[in-house]
């Protein structure tokens, strides 16, 4: 799964850096249940 993370850079300009990230079994459960994919970024 990747993760966008967004903060404040330099010169207080809006940054994002993407990471992939692991989950476990009750995250993965929760990212279903709320159907999370559908808010996901798509490459």
């Amino acid at each position: 799964m990747a993760t966008l993370l967004r903060y404040h850079g330099e010169r207080g300009r809006p940054r994002a850096r993407r990471m992939l990230t692991e989950q476990d079994a009750t995250q993965r459960r929760l990212y279903e249940l709320f159907d999370l994919d559908a808010y996901a970024p798509k490459r």
